[in-house]
């Protein structure tokens, strides 16, 4: 009895029935994938492309039409910007702030110059005293006892030995002899006689600035003061030749 070999699934086709012409049609068919797939990624990429190139187009227009835009705004700024000229005397003026007004360097200035002037006015009216009488209190003594209070604080309306003012310091002293003064060193010059100061003693008051401060004369051309904030009660040298003296009690 004659054996049957297997029949497997994967039996070569004899070479018999390969004939050239149905190798060449498989050989087609195997080849025909390549060609056409290198058409539809060139067809893809072109889509692409093309579907960018408006984007950034557009995009590209967008930025030219607001910086455009930008430029004109600017340009209309600059071709409508006002000048303004003022003079030096309204660019001092008072500056108005929350109901507070800053007092412009002009009109400090102009206060400053009519208070010297209408003390200069008055010592000039009432004249220099030629050799002048002297007070029925001591002067020597209105000095020492502002010598006891040598390095006492300035302090801003002080009339105390807690701390002085220069008028509150001259005040003070006066009030041990029975006068009593403002406390206001432009009043206080007008209080009294205007000497010179050749007669000038020690005691006698110290006129500065037509009114602006005043002290105790010590002296050799000296004042005993209460100087400004920041200082104390001292003897210093007289520092100005804007100046006047006066002697009260006579």
């Amino acid at each position: 009895m004659t054996e049957l070999e297997p029949r497997g699934t994967s039996q070569e086709i004899p070479a018999k029935l390969e004939t050239p012409a149905r190798q060449k049609s498989l050989s087609r068919l195997r080849h025909r994938g390549g060609p056409l797939k290198l058409v539809i990624i060139a067809v893809s990429t072109g889509l692409i492309a093309t579907l960018a190139i408006p984007a950034y187009a557009s995009n590209e227009s967008a930025d030219a039409e607001k910086t455009a835009a930008a430029t004109e705004q600017l340009n209309f700024v600059h071709a409508n910007a006002q000048t303004l000229n003022v003079t030096p005397a309204v660019a001092l003026g008072a500056v108005e702030r929350d109901a507070y007004t800053a007092t412009s360097a002009v009109k400090i200035a102009a206060a400053k110059a009519a208070a010297k002037a209408t003390v200069k006015t008055v010592a000039a009216t009432r004249g220099t005293a030629i050799n002048p009488g002297l007070p029925s209190f001591s002067l020597d003594g209105i000095f020492a006892e502002g010598m006891k209070y040598v390095g006492v604080p300035y302090v801003y309306g002080g009339s105390t030995p807690a701390g002085f003012d220069c008028s509150g310091f001259v005040l003070f002293l006066y009030s041990h002899v029975g006068i009593s003064l403002a406390h206001n060193a432009r009043i206080q010059g007008q209080s009294g006689t205007v000497i010179s100061q050749a007669d000038a003693r020690p005691g006698d008051l110290v006129i500065f600035y037509g009114g602006a401060h005043d002290g105790i004369y010590a002296g050799n051309n000296m004042v005993l003061d209460a100087p400004k904030p920041g200082g104390s009660v001292g003897v210093r040298a007289i520092w100005t030749s804007d100046v006047f003296f006066v002697r009260l009690g006579i």
